[in-house]
Parts: C-alpha cells; structure tokens; sequence
C-alpha cells in the first residue's frame, strides 16, 4: 500500500481507474517530465479486455497532461496483445531494455512513443 500511496501523491502524476460501480475494470499510472508523459502502467481485468476500457484510461492520461507533446512506454516484448494495442493506437517502437519498470528489473521491454494529438474521445472511438 506505501507504493499505492507514493504515486498517487508523485508531482506531475496521474492515478487513474475505471470501474463500473462494482469492479475495477482498469487502471492507469504515468507521470510528466519536462514534455514527455511516461506511462508507467496501465491495466485492464480481463473481463474488460476486447472493450473500450483501455483506450479511454489512455486518452483521459494524455489529456491530463495538457502541455505534454510525446508519450513513452515500456511493454515486455511476450506481451503481443499489449503491443499490439498500443500499434493500433499510433505508438512506435524506439528501443529496448533489459530493465522493465525499472532498474535491475532484468524484464527484457521494448520501449514505445508516439506524439499526442489532442482530440476528444469520440473521434478515437470511431476510428477503431
């Protein structure tokens, strides 16, 4: 709970979640740094998955920081779904670590970004 509790009052940051008013459906995590958004985490239960939940915790991250121009993540490279997700929504690979989530982690990631593009959720919603 003390890490729960640490990003939620990190400066610069956004702690999201979705949920339907009984379950959380997902969850969202990132952070500002000069113009870059680094989106640490975001999650969706799997009786979500195939929904919109996902995409909006993504738009609602990148609409919170409203003066950001790039975001940045990192995805474990057996994570197809996940990267394909992140593909269909405009994100490129730019790299690779051997350290996911962070240092000494040893989780082989590929690092992905794409620029934002401010725009409101319908106009996403349709196009995918």
């Amino acid at each position: 709970m003390k890490r729960l509790k640490d990003m939620r009052h990190t400066p610069q940051s956004e702690f999201l979640v979705a949920d339907n008013g009984t379950i959380i459906g997902g969850m969202a995590y990132a952070t500002q740094r000069e113009k870059t958004i680094k989106l640490h985490q975001l999650y969706v239960h799997p009786d979500f998955h195939g929904g919109k939940t996902g995409l909006h915790l993504l738009i609602e991250i990148e609409n919170s920081f409203i003066d950001a121009d790039t975001i940045k993540l990192e995805v474990e490279e057996k994570n197809s779904k996940a990267i394909k997700f992140y593909e269909a929504f405009g994100f490129k690979k730019v790299g690779e670590t051997q350290d996911c989530g962070e240092d000494g982690s040893g989780i082989p990631a590929i690092i992905m970004e794409k620029p934002i593009v401010y725009a409101d959720d319908d106009e996403h919603l349709h196009d995918h």
